[in-house]
C-alpha cells in the first residue's frame, strides 16, 4: 500500500521536474518551494486533485494526473 506522504513526494518530484523542463529560465526556487508547500499541505487525494484543479484541470483530468504519476513511479506486483 502507498501512503499519502509517498504519493505527495511522487507528485512533488513530477511537478518539480516538469517546471524545470518547461520553464528552465523562469522557474525560481521560490515558486518551486510554493508548489512543494501546497502539495505538502494536502491531507488526502481529493486535496491533491484540488491542487490540480486550481491550475485549470477539470476534476477528471486532475485524477488522471494523479494516476499517471502513480503509474510512472510504482510497479504492480504479480
Amino acid at each position: 500500500m502507498i501512503s499519502i506522504e509517498e504519493i505527495k513526494q511522487m507528485i512533488i518530484k513530477s511537478e518539480t521536474e516538469w517546471l524545470k523542463e518547461t520553464h528552465p529560465e523562469n522557474t525560481s526556487q521560490m515558486y518551486i518551494n510554493g508548489v512543494v508547500d501546497e502539495i505538502n499541505d494536502c491531507k488526502n487525494i481529493d486535496d491533491i486533485a484540488i491542487f490540480y484543479g486550481d491550475r485549470g484541470y477539470g476534476i477528471t483530468e486532475a485524477y488522471e494526473c494523479i494516476i499517471h504519476v502513480l503509474r510512472e513511479n510504482t510497479q504492480l506486483k504479480d
